[in-house]
């Protein structure tokens, strides 16, 4: 499952507003035929929705990841989610949230929400893992 994917089966299933908020930087994906635009766009107010299955999030955007740290949030219905780095130069979601850092701990060892490279790796990593506990 894609990032994009995982957005619009959260929205989908009533668990964030939105799937595509202002402020997030995305950029074209390469389709047969079609070579990869390499001209990032970021959404403003008042845009239409982009096409979800030709664009990709920019994940080492600073205000496309506080944007989907935002969507995390609301997505698990937690305030206090955090993306910390650890000392192996890895990236981990946590939460302070009764309940919930039992859940995604309980991710971490079904090996569905590893530690990821970058912070942005890490959130979208657990966007995905939060929409795949939501089914289709």
């Amino acid at each position: 499952m894609t990032l994009t994917d995982a957005l619009q089966r959260l929205h989908a299933a009533g668990r964030i507003a939105a799937p595509w908020r202002p402020g997030m930087l995305l950029e074209e994906v390469a389709t047969p035929g079609n070579a990869l635009w390499r001209h990032p766009m970021r959404l403003t107010e008042g845009w239409p929705e982009p096409d979800a299955h030709l664009m990709r999030v920019v994940l080492t955007d600073a205000a496309t990841v506080g944007v989907l740290m935002a969507l995390l949030r609301e997505a698990i219905r937690d305030p206090t989610a955090i993306a910390t780095p650890l000392r192996s130069g890895a990236w981990s979601v946590d939460t302070r949230a009764e309940g919930y850092d039992h859940w995604l701990s309980d991710l971490d060892h079904r090996n569905r929400h590893p530690h990821r490279p970058t912070e942005g790796e890490a959130i979208a990593a657990t966007l995905i893992a939060c929409a795949e506990e939501v089914g289709s």
